[in-house]
C-alpha cells in the first residue's frame, strides 16, 4: 500500500505541474456547447479514429468590437488526422426591451465553405443595413443577443463538425479571411486561439491498464503510465476511466487495477 501511496503522490505532483494554456483571445475554440462551461482557452481533445465531433468558435466581448463583419479562415497544420465535414456561421436573434429587432447578421453566407480535402474552412458574416452586429446588441442591460454565453462572456460565432480519419496530433489555426474583421468600417487585428486534436487507435488485445502492452496488468505498467502523464501524452490503455483524457482521474482506477480491486 505504501508503494501505491508513493506512486499516487508522485503522479499528483507531475500532473499539477502541467498548467493548461488559458488566455484572453478575441476568437477562441471550445468543445463545449453553448452555456455548458465554455472557457476562453486553447483546448485539446483526444478522439478515437473513426469518431466524429464538433467544436465551436466563440467571440469574446473583452477585447474589441465586431459589428460590421467577420470573415475567418480555418485550417489544419497537417493532413490525414481530421477532416472538416460541416461548417456553419451561426445567426441569432436580437431583442431590445423584450422586443425582437432583427438578427445579428444581414447575411451569414449559408453553411460556410469547406475545401475539397477537408483541411480548410471559411466563415463569412456581415451587416450593412439589415443586421445589428455582434457587440452592439449586448451593450445595454435590455439588449439581448440569443447567442451570448454569459458564463464565458462571449458570443457563439460558428460551428465546425469534423471526422477523425487518422492517428496523430493536429492543430487547428485561424486567421482573418479576405474581408477581415471589421468594426465601423475599420479593420481590426484580433487574436486567435488554437485547438489541438489527438487521433488515437485502439490496440486490439490489450486490456485497460496494460500500458506497456505485454498483455498483463502489473507493476511493470507503472513506469510507462507515469511517463505518459508527465509528458502529457495519451494512450488508450492508460485511459482507465475511458473519458478520452489521461489525467489524475485515471490514477485511482489505475491503482485499483494494480491492487486487484
Amino acid at each position: 500500500m505504501q508503494m501505491f501511496t508513493t506512486i499516487l503522490c508522485f503522479l499528483m505532483l507531475v500532473v499539477s505541474s502541467s498548467v493548461a494554456t488559458f488566455g484572453q483571445y478575441d476568437f477562441f475554440y471550445s468543445f463545449n456547447e453553448f452555456g455548458t462551461g465554455v472557457v476562453n482557452s486553447n483546448p485539446g481533445s483526444c478522439r478515437m479514429v473513426g469518431e466524429s465531433g464538433t467544436m465551436y468558435i466563440y467571440y469574446s466581448t473583452e477585447n474589441s468590437d465586431l459589428d460590421t463583419g467577420g470573415f475567418l479562415e480555418v485550417c489544419t497544420n497537417r493532413d490525414g488526422i481530421i477532416q472538416f465535414s460541416a461548417v456553419e456561421t451561426l445567426e441569432f436573434e436580437i431583442s431590445v426591451n423584450g422586443r425582437p429587432v432583427g438578427y445579428r447578421w444581414e447575411d451569414a453566407f449559408g453553411p460556410g465553405v469547406i475545401s475539397s480535402d477537408g483541411q480548410q474552412a471559411s466563415f463569412n458574416a456581415f451587416t450593412i443595413i439589415g443586421g445589428q452586429g455582434i457587440i452592439s446588441a449586448n451593450e445595454g442591460p435590455d439588449s439581448i443577443d440569443a447567442g451570448y454565453d454569459a458564463g464565458a462572456d462571449a458570443f457563439l460565432f460558428a460551428r465546425i463538425d469534423f471526422d477523425v480519419v487518422g492517428a496523430g496530433e493536429v492543430i487547428i489555426n485561424t486567421q482573418p479571411g479576405v474581408g477581415g474583421i471589421v468594426h465601423d468600417g475599420q479593420t481590426l487585428d484580433p487574436s486567435f486561439g488554437t485547438v489541438t486534436i489527438l487521433g488515437v487507435n485502439l490496440t486490439p488485445g490489450c486490456p485497460l491498464g496494460d500500458v506497456n502492452r505485454d498483455g498483463i496488468v502489473d507493476l511493470r505498467d507503472v513506469d510507462p503510465f507515469i511517463e505518459l502523464l508527465s509528458e502529457g501524452l495519451f494512450q488508450s490503455e492508460a485511459d482507465i476511466n475511458q473519458d478520452f483524457a489521461l489525467d489524475l482521474l485515471d490514477v485511482g482506477p489505475f491503482i485499483d487495477l494494480l491492487s486487484g480491486g
